[in-house]
């Protein structure tokens, strides 16, 4: 909203609008990466605890809900603190854009259903990005988890090539995108090429 108030024309307007939602969703999609990367190894360390929800009568849909419910929690309290820092920012810099622009910008203006919508993207993302590392760590023994051993790990035949189609089928889209200026396209090949 920023950006739009400098610009003039609609089509810059549009090519800013384009390039904020492709700009956001691999943002997004990263972020789900490293926070899915960090689930693992919270869970790893955690081996030992989710063993003794096992060990006191736990089945394995439990030790799925206890991961689980770590990465909603973690991800509404992120949220939540991001979409606080964003307000925070957005007045901090607002007396700074008159100058910047050349023209007055106006009030800052905070949509309710935006901050809704961003903090409940965020929660979503974060339990979506714990939901691989529960169902593996659910599908430890208990006697292993106890132990600290986490299981055998999976073959790399099926995931090197389901790779290699992401990343060809990712190359293909993000020409798509290109050639049809779709914002789709644009934004989902580059994810599919990060996958």
């Amino acid at each position: 909203a920023i950006a739009r108030t400098s610009l003039t024309r609609p089509e810059e307007a549009a090519a800013w609008d384009a390039m904020t939602f492709v700009a956001g969703a691999l943002a997004l999609f990263v972020t789900g990466l490293i926070a899915a990367a960090a689930f693992v190894m919270g869970a790893r360390r955690q081996l030992r605890e989710l063993g003794l929800v096992g060990a006191v009568g736990g089945e394995r849909r439990h030790v799925l809900a206890v991961v689980l419910f770590g990465g909603t929690t973690l991800g509404l309290v992120g949220s939540i603190v991001g979409a606080l820092l964003g307000i925070a920012a957005a007045y901090a810099v607002h007396p700074l854009l008159d100058d910047l622009v050349n023209h007055a910008v106006g009030l800052v203006e905070i949509s309710l259903v935006a901050v809704i919508g961003a903090v409940a993207m965020g929660t979503g993302a974060a339990t979506l990005a714990a939901l691989a590392p529960a169902r593996s760590a659910a599908k430890v023994g208990t006697v292993d988890a106890l132990a600290g051993r986490s299981g055998e790990p999976r073959p790399p035949g099926r995931l090197a090539w389901g790779g290699l189609l992401l990343i060809v089928g990712g190359g293909l889209l993000t020409a798509l995108g290109v050639q049809t200026d779709q914002d789709i396209p644009q934004a989902g090949g580059p994810i599919a090429i990060l996958s």
